[in-house]
């Protein structure tokens, strides 16, 4: 059964899989839920994407940008002129790269209990579905940025 469990985690994992099993290992034996990830610390919401943490992708987007909204808001309502949203994104960031992997193990823990309830030939087409990476979902996460921001911008320039 572990050997079962450590072969469905590779093939979920599927890209740098060594890096991310010893992260794991680590994480059990410590007992800490951080260990440090420069690809989610220099390019957080990429590399959620990149790993299908699609619902951590829109909350990371959502929260920061909303943030930084609301907190650059109220100040500007108070006659002080000031964006915020660096130091709110670096924040962020570092939260990312602390919790990235503690994030991406819990994602791969669900995924293999799931794939232990499906018959065996379902596996394969579950784990070929849901793991591994996607380029494409960080060019679809760039796109609805891009949208999303000419969205904002046209509003704005209608508003006033």
């Amino acid at each position: 059964m572990e050997s079962l469990n450590s072969d469905l985690r590779i093939n979920l994992i599927a890209k740098n899989t060594e890096y991310y099993i010893d992260r794991f290992d680590r994480m059990e034996e410590t007992g800490r839920s951080n260990t440090w990830n420069w690809g989610a610390f220099l390019v957080p919401f990429c590399w959620l994407a990149y790993r299908k943490l699609y619902l951590e992708c829109v909350a990371y987007y959502l929260v920061t940008n909303g943030l930084n909204t609301v907190i650059t808001q109220l100040l500007t309502s108070h006659g002080i002129v000031v964006n915020i949203g660096w130091t709110i994104d670096v924040v962020f960031m570092f939260m990312c790269g602390l919790y990235g992997n503690w994030l991406y193990k819990a994602k791969i823990g669900r995924q293999v209990e799931r794939c232990l309830e499906l018959e065996p030939s379902k596996r394969e087409k579950y784990i070929k579905r849901h793991g591994g990476t996607s380029v494409i979902a960080i060019i679809i996460a760039f796109c609805i940025t891009i949208a999303f921001a000419g969205v904002l911008y046209k509003f704005n320039i209608s508003v006033v």
